[in-house]
C-alpha cells in the first residue's frame, strides 16, 4: 500500500494479507484505509472451499459481491426457520444479510468475492452459530 496526498493505492490481496483479507476497515492502522465506518475484502477461494461453522456480526450489515466464479452462501435467518442458500454464479450477482443472521460460504468452483460491511467492529462482532450441515432443513434460494 502506498499514501501520497490524500491519496492511498494498492493491492488488495497483498494489502489484506495481514488482516483475513480485509484490507479496509477500523483495525487498520496510519492509513486511509483505516475506517470505523466500513470493512472491505477482496477474497479468492480456490475450490472446494467450505467454512466450518457459521458465524453472525452483533452490528454489521454485509454484502457479497460475486466478482468471478461460483460460490454459494447458506443463511439462518433472523426467524430460524431453517437454512435458505443463495447461489452466486454470475459476476455482479450479490447478497446482503443483517446482524444477526448466521452465515456459511462454500465454493465449488473458483470465486472471487468483494464483501463490504458496516460499520465497521472487527472480529469482536462475530458470534460463533450453528453448522449448517447438521439436521437442519435447507431451503433454496430464488
Amino acid at each position: 500500500m502506498q499514501e501520497a496526498d490524500g491519496i492511498c493505492w494498492g493491492d488488495a490481496t497483498e494489502d489484506g494479507k495481514q488482516h483475513g483479507r480485509w484490507f479496509i476497515g477500523g483495525f487498520i492502522t496510519g492509513t486511509l484505509c483505516r475506517s470505523p465506518e466500513v470493512e472491505v475484502k477482496f477474497s479468492t477461494h480456490i475450490e472446494p472451499y467450505q467454512e466450518k461453522g457459521s458465524t453472525a456480526n452483533r452490528t454489521a450489515t454485509t454484502v457479497a459481491i460475486n466478482i468471478s466464479g461460483e460460490c454459494e452462501y447458506s443463511f439462518l435467518g433472523l426467524a430460524r426457520d431453517g437454512w435458505r442458500s443463495i447461489p452466486l454464479n454470475e459476476r455482479g450477482q450479490y447478497v446482503i444479510w443483517e446482524p444477526g443472521v448466521f452465515h456459511n460460504l462454500g465454493v465449488e468452483k473458483e470465486c472471487e468475492l468483494v464483501v463490504v460491511r458496516w460499520p465497521s467492529a472487527g472480529r469482536s462482532d462475530k458470534i460463533p452459530g450453528p453448522d449448517p450441515w447438521g439436521k437442519d432443513q435447507r431451503q433454496q434460494g430464488n
